[in-house]
């Protein structure tokens, strides 16, 4: 490990050297970290001692042994404080994931909001000049292997992701004003930044809708893990609620960690294009807030980078 430092040069410009980081431990906890460090020693590989010597004697015993040194990164030890802090986080996470969710079925806890999306309906459909710009949009999104760059299957995590609530209008990118198009009401949806697109299971929508995306038509927004869409949405974020279009991918529910149904909100499109904070529950409780044992925490919105480029503040 090494940290970097300016020098001037004879010529009189800057450069940028690295130069070694240095920490301070007692002698037996380096000694600890090296006798970890070579474990990896074969057995066949010992050392014979008097039972009565000196610790120089031993160490130099050891060192003999090491044909070809190996690099060593040391660190701090944990401090007893520290891990018994560490045991309790355990064994609560272990009661948290034993104990029946209070929402079993949503996979997380919805963000705080005082937005009433019942009462803001679905999205209308969008304007044609608005769904010319989905289609750009559709065919230039990246084809993605995988909507996950790296497959990891969260349990316990799953009963504690955020989770944003979200009206939306969906249709066929070529979509024109009479064909079909489904709506689907206060949905919690993931917020997802291990996707790289958004996602809707198939499941979620009805068996008339998967066959009409199987048209001809939609063939040029098709790869090898799902059809896009074109996706009107109201998002209800903990200050605001945004209208939000975006491309979303329709995969077979194989493709989602734990075969998940339901709606994840990845980077692509979406969440690269805001700028948002996002405050947990215990950090609010740390700093003196009241926060349901219900809610997530808080996910605020900021700004907004909407299908034709403009910055939108809330």
């Amino acid at each position: 490990m090494a940290e970097q430092q300016s020098i001037t040069l004879p010529s009189g410009e800057k450069t940028m050297t690295q130069q070694p980081l240095h920490i301070t431990l007692r002698p037996s906890d380096v000694l600890r970290q090296v006798g970890s460090a070579i474990e990896i020693l074969p057995p066949t590989v010992t050392v014979t001692l008097p039972m009565e010597t000196t610790c120089k004697n031993a160490i130099d015993a050891v060192e003999s042994t090491l044909e070809n040194d190996q690099a060593l990164v040391l660190s701090h030890p944990t401090k007893p404080g520290v891990r018994h802090r560490l045991r309790e986080i355990a064994l609560e996470h272990a009661r948290i994931w034993n104990t029946e969710s209070s929402s079993p079925s949503s996979g997380g806890l919805r963000i705080y909001t005082s937005v009433d999306l019942i009462a803001m309906g679905p999205p209308e459909l969008p304007t044609e000049e608005t769904r010319n710009r989905f289609r750009e949009i559709a065919k230039n999104t990246p084809t993605f292997p995988d909507p996950y760059p790296l497959r990891l299957v969260p349990k316990v995590g799953e009963k504690s992701i955020a989770l944003v609530p979200c009206s939306f209008t969906i249709r066929g990118v070529d979509a024109g004003p009479d064909d079909p198009n489904v709506k689907l009401s206060n949905i919690d949806a993931i917020w997802d930044t291990g996707a790289h697109i958004s996602v809707i299971v198939e499941d979620m929508l009805p068996s008339s809708f998967l066959e009409h995306l199987k048209d001809p038509i939609h063939e040029p927004y098709k790869d090898p893990t799902g059809t896009r869409v074109q996706v009107s949405a109201y998002v209800a974020f903990s200050n605001t609620a945004v209208r939000i279009e975006a491309v979303f991918l329709v995969v077979p529910k194989r493709v989602v960690p734990n075969e998940r149904v339901g709606v994840l909100l990845g980077q692509h499109s979406l969440i690269n294009r805001t700028t948002h904070f996002m405050t947990s529950r215990d950090m609010l409780r740390a700093k003196g807030s009241e926060i349901s044992d219900e809610h997530w925490g808080y996910i605020d919105l900021h700004e907004y980078l909407d299908v034709y480029g403009k910055i939108v503040k809330f």
